[in-house]
């Protein structure tokens, strides 16, 4: 993965627990105030320059975390890592668009979803599936997790695929080309026995 996803990591990290030690601080002092017999408008004005000191520092803290949280949520929305000639960037959507076509190849499969999620030492895969009803839900299953892993590993050259969960959202009835046709046969010999019926009356 790439060298900014750590340290995007690392300095969300490092400012999660500055602004939790900032906010205990702040809880204590707001607590033990009105205890003691002392004046904040006296404090500020005795230490003027420090207050605008440590106001700026926070605003600019405030900043580099929405920054920080920037870079992680656009992290998210691709994988990288390096070849010897540099890095491979690939974008979550077009791994997602791949596997789609896999998985809709097979005859077993109505529909598929596919959600690829980015973490740093591979991926993860979660495929919500429709399946035709006289589909055998385990044997598709463990093609489907193969055929899967396979393809991110080989096509996209990425090694770790950790894990493929793969969620049945549904089954939907097969309909053959001879059962469309009685339906289509049966439908005309009823709207014939209909109209012979309303003419002989």
């Amino acid at each position: 993965m790439r060298t900014i996803t750590v340290l995007a990591n690392i300095a969300w990290f490092a400012l999660t627990v500055l602004f939790t030690v900032f906010f205990l601080a702040m809880g204590i002092f707001l607590v033990i105030f009105p205890i003691m017999n002392f004046s904040i408008d006296t404090v500020l004005n005795e230490n003027k320059f420090l207050s605008m000191v440590v106001g700026i520092f926070m605003i600019v803290i405030f900043f580099k975390y929405l920054i920080v949280m920037w870079l992680r949520t656009r992290q998210e929305e691709c994988i990288a890592f390096d070849n010897p000639d540099g890095e491979v960037i690939i974008a979550v959507h077009a791994v997602e668009e791949s596997v789609r076509n896999l998985v809709e190849s097979f005859s077993e499969i109505r529909g598929v979803t596919p959600h690829v999620i980015a973490i740093n030492d591979g991926v993860d895969v979660e495929l919500k599936v429709t399946l035709w009803d006289d589909t055998n839900v385990h044997s598709i299953s463990e093609k489907v997790q193969s055929a899967t892993k396979s393809h991110i590993q080989s096509f996209f050259g990425l090694a770790n695929v950790n894990t493929i969960k793969v969620f049945i959202t549904g089954t939907a009835r097969r309909v053959t080309n001879a059962q469309a046709k009685m339906d289509f046969d049966d439908s005309q010999t009823s709207e014939e026995d209909a109209e012979s019926g309303s003419s002989i009356k």
